[in-house]
């Protein structure tokens, strides 16, 4: 198998018996999973998943068995990147870094579950903090959406103007045209601090009628949040295999100066789950992972309740209504709006060492390529179709 300037020798390859007809449509050849293989699901012999391979076979070296993602969209068409998505392996993009002006910030995580998984116990909205004790999320490239808990969701929309849940698509959905100025300024705590996510991704596909879907919805049952595409395109994540931590630096988006954080903002009380009249159907999550990025290894994507995953799906074409959810967490999500040639990849399975706040040096090269939807986590119910769209997007990683 061949990712980006990577060679992986004797991969494991699964074969579909049965597709959907997103997969029969799609122009991806199938999924890259990046999560841990302890959720591998080959029997009777376990098999190594990518980036396994890669650090078993020395293709990335022993001081970075890491891969990053670099999510953009379709939205940021005229940016200097235009929109476009990476990953690497073995190393990390400093020049990347810099460009932010901030140091990647890391978290240990907890990879018992087979996932990228952290303690997430608060959010923010313009500036109030709202406490959230003991709640976790994980990092999944191959969720489009950020999937919360009932009362921060319903907080979320609370703060959007003309905002609804709507039983028709199965979700909160909010006027198209509502100005930046008018959307709120959410961010989400990732091991103690906390990142933003971009207001243009809280609108995530048009729903008919003047609304738009939004990109931040109810994970229903799930014990934990997961941050997709949606979180993911506001950063530039780092999943250490290696030192068993996630890390994510906050990107600035050009001519979007970033709001102004306020200090010493008022902090609630720990939020009580008010569950909204009608919970919001969550589609489990699905991952389309396109053919020029350098994936990664992902472990299964686990069956039964909430399941998340680590692939980004392809870009599928917009639709006016989108489907009705049913809440089982598994690996099937709508994909995020178009990208570029993605990479899509899930969470890989590198030997565990203590979690280290110190980045790892760049080292080889690593295979860049526009990412689709990364691997599969256990979500709620399926959000509606991304809209059809001329410029290129990458999908997760």
């Amino acid at each position: 198998m061949q990712l980006g300037g990577l060679t992986i020798k004797n991969q494991a390859i699964e074969l579909a018996e049965n597709l959907s007809a997103s997969f029969v449509t799609n122009p991806s050849d199938g999924l890259l999973g990046l999560a841990w293989g302890s959720i591998n699901t080959v029997t009777p012999i376990r098999v190594r998943t990518p980036v396994e391979n890669l650090v078993a076979q020395s293709a990335i070296p022993p001081a970075a068995e890491l891969f990053t993602a670099y999510l953009g969209s379709y939205k940021d068409a005229n940016d200097p990147d235009h929109g476009q998505s990476f990953y690497t392996f073995g190393f990390i993009d400093k020049d990347v870094v810099k460009s932010t002006g901030s140091d990647v910030y890391y978290t240990p995580i907890d990879n018992s579950a087979g996932f990228w998984q952290f303690p997430s116990s608060s959010y923010t909205i313009n500036g109030t903090v709202t406490k959230t004790a003991g709640r976790t999320a994980i990092a999944d490239t191959g969720t489009t959406l950020a999937l919360v808990d009932d009362a921060t969701c319903k907080a979320v929309y609370d703060a959007i103007p003309g905002s609804k849940l709507s039983k028709e698509v199965g979700g909160y959905i909010f006027p198209k045209d509502t100005a930046a100025d008018k959307l709120p300024v959410i961010g989400f705590d990732i091991g103690g601090k906390t990142f933003r996510l971009n207001k243009e991704d809280l609108a995530y596909a048009p729903v008919g009628s003047g609304m738009v879907y939004g990109g931040v919805q109810s994970a229903g049952d799930l014990p934990f949040n997961i941050l997709g595409d949606v979180f993911l395109k506001a950063v530039y994540a780092v999943f250490d295999c290696g030192r068993q931590r996630f890390g994510c630096v906050q990107r600035v988006e050009p001519d979007k100066p970033k709001p102004a954080e306020k200090k010493d903002a008022p902090v609630q009380k720990d939020a009580t789950p008010a569950p909204p009249a009608a919970k919001p159907a969550v589609p489990a999550p699905a991952t389309l992972v396109p053919p020029p990025a350098t994936p990664a290894p992902a472990p299964t994507k686990p069956a039964a309740p909430p399941a998340p995953t680590t692939a980004p799906p392809p870009v599928a074409p917009p639709n006016p209504a989108p489907p009705k959810p049913a809440p089982t967490p598994s690996h099937a999500q709508a994909p995020t709006a178009p990208h570029p040639a993605p990479a899509p990849a899930p969470a890989p399975t590198a030997p565990p060492s203590a979690p280290n706040a110190n980045a790892p040096a760049p080292m080889p090269a690593p295979a860049a390529a526009p990412p689709s939807e990364p691997a599969s986590v256990p979500q709620p119910p399926p959000p509606p179709p991304p809209p059809a769209d001329p410029a290129p997007d990458a999908g997760a990683a």
